[in-house]
């Protein structure tokens, strides 16, 4: 990462790829410049994670995040939360759900099989399960299907 050092993330701004980073300001997924790893240590320590583990090996850069000490605090829950394991949802519906609640983000069917690399069967069939268990809505644009968040759903679940 020359000219920077460990030292220096979250203190000075560093770009490896500038159009990567051009291309996150344009569709403001990038808000300031030097401010996301601060950001991301902060909010792991109010989740009472440990910091993330910065690294150079050779020309590489590796970050290690630590989870709960538990990993079953992740699925277990109690009587506010909805256990998404016990609702039979596999990998993928739970990381497209977290994608469409979190980031208000719209997928289809294209663009389900396209990020877990799955067939159009597949990809259908997880969404429906999650339209099923009123965890999204779903709604015809031209001759697609838009799934995305039920607002209604995750308010009561969310408080």
């Amino acid at each position: 990462m020359p000219p920077a050092t460990l030292e220096d993330l979250g203190q000075v701004p560093v770009h490896r790829n500038k159009k990567i980073c051009e291309l996150f300001r344009e569709t403001k997924d990038m808000e300031r410049r030097a401010t996301g790893i601060r950001k991301m240590q902060r909010i792991m320590s109010e989740h009472g994670l440990k910091p993330p583990k910065f690294e150079e090996i050779g020309e590489l850069f590796k970050v290690t995040f630590h989870g709960p000490e538990d990993m079953e605090d992740l699925f277990e829950g109690d009587e506010y939360t909805t256990n998404l394991r016990k609702l039979g949802l596999n990998d993928r519906q739970i990381y497209a759900l977290e994608y469409i609640i979190n980031k208000n983000e719209k997928l289809t069917v294209n663009s389900y099989t396209q990020v877990f690399n799955v067939s159009r069967p597949t990809a259908s069939r997880d969404l429906n399960k999650l339209v099923n268990l009123d965890l999204i809505k779903s709604r015809k644009n031209g001759k697609f299907y838009e799934y995305y968040a039920n607002k209604n759903q995750w308010k009561n679940n969310c408080s």
